[in-house]
């Protein structure tokens, strides 16, 4: 999405800040928070235009709607928290966030920038300290808990199995299939401990993700993710 003349009206740009709007669950006062937070440096090299200086505070915010969340609602110990928080603040893991909604469509950039993992997590930070400044706290708790609380509440690695069930059921109207086995290797068998293999496929692409683990629920999330970051590169 672009503002100026050569990518779109400004009619079809108000409206694709609209979209973006439907998407996070938050109306603006203000939308030139939400413009920001959109800003690639590429198109717009002053921070107060792009979404540098917002990505910063969101970072912050991030982590502590998160800890703030464990502390209330956990009984984890401080270092099952530091854990846990870990795995939903990487870059990795937010990117893949915004991957499956699509906000990257929205960015604002120089045609040849690429939307990177590090732009895509960078985005979701500054919309989280967008929707913080055209409101308050609460709303970016809010923000954040919509997309995030399913996994907070959960586990502390992501539910990769349930987030592949929803994208390929949304996108096919269809399931993964699992194909999980025991697999017999002399280290399994020296160390007396059960290892698993599991590869699941998606109707009309075969097997798109392959995992191990110690148990067939560990090894079906492992290939599920591999399945999700394939996805990524190469979305339906």
């Amino acid at each position: 999405m672009r503002r100026d003349g050569r990518f779109g009206s400004g009619l079809e740009f108000e409206s694709g800040l609209g979209e973006v709007e439907k998407i996070i669950g938050y109306v603006f006062k203000d939308r030139t928070h939400l413009e920001a937070a959109l800003t690639h440096s590429s198109a717009n090299a002053n921070p107060k235009r792009n979404y540098e200086r917002l990505e910063f505070l969101g970072d912050g915010i991030l982590d502590f709607v998160i800890a703030d969340y464990l502390m209330r609602h956990t009984e984890l110990s401080e270092g099952e928290m530091t854990e846990k928080r870990k795995g939903l603040v990487n870059k990795e893991f937010l990117a893949r966030v915004v991957g499956e909604h699509r906000l990257e469509r929205f960015l604002i950039k120089a045609e040849k920038t690429e939307s990177s993992e590090k732009i895509k997590s960078s985005l979701f930070e500054a919309l989280i300290a967008a929707v913080y400044f055209d409101s308050d706290i609460e709303n970016a708790r809010k923000f954040i808990l919509k997309f995030l609380g399913r996994y907070i509440a959960a586990d502390a690695k992501p539910d990769f199995k349930s987030r592949l069930n929803e994208l390929v059921g949304k996108t096919l109207h269809a399931y993964p299939v699992y194909e999980t086995t025991e697999t017999n290797t002399d280290d399994v068998a020296a160390n007396g401990e059960k290892c698993f293999t599991s590869g699941v496929s998606i109707s009309g692409r075969g097997v798109c993700g392959r995992g191990r683990g110690k148990t067939k629920r560990e090894a079906e999330a492992a290939a599920a993710e591999k399945a999700l970051e394939l996805l990524d590169k190469d979305p339906f």
